[in-house]
């Protein structure tokens, strides 16, 4: 029973990262076992899409305070085969400029956070892709 035969610790297991549980018996029961798991991001939402002048695209991304940066990728196909990544650092970069695409073309955004916890990083599932045709 817990509490009686062992107790149950955990340290880092509110944020994204990387959490740990400990497992130690009482009593009768003696030793440890600790494990540790990832806690990965929530997921990304982009906020928006504008096509603007001289092939660019503005993509906007909803704010996340707990992670450490996003990913966007975009294509021009719906699959995301071939398509492009662009790492934004930092949580508070929301907006990003993409530019030199190619003129009245369909193209699919979508994006992801991270959170870098030493040099690992553990990326957030992917937002609902979103499509805007690029102007002249």
């Amino acid at each position: 029973k817990k509490n009686k035969d062992y107790t149950v610790s955990y340290s880092d297991n509110k944020k994204p990262g990387i959490a740990t549980i400990k497992i130690s018996g009482i009593g009768a029961y003696k030793g440890s076992y600790k494990v540790t798991f990832k806690i990965l991001p929530a997921k990304a939402k982009l906020k928006g899409l504008t096509a603007q002048k001289n092939r660019k695209v503005t993509v906007k991304i909803t704010q996340d305070k707990m992670v450490s940066g996003y990913d966007i990728q975009y294509s021009t196909k719906s699959s995301f085969k071939g398509a492009k990544n662009i790492p934004i650092k930092g949580n508070k970069n929301t907006i990003k400029q993409i530019s030199k695409l190619k003129a009245s073309t369909k193209y699919f955004f979508r994006v992801r956070s991270y959170k870098k916890v030493g040099s690992q990083k553990l990326p957030g599932a992917w937002s609902k892709s979103k499509s805007i045709r690029t102007k002249k």
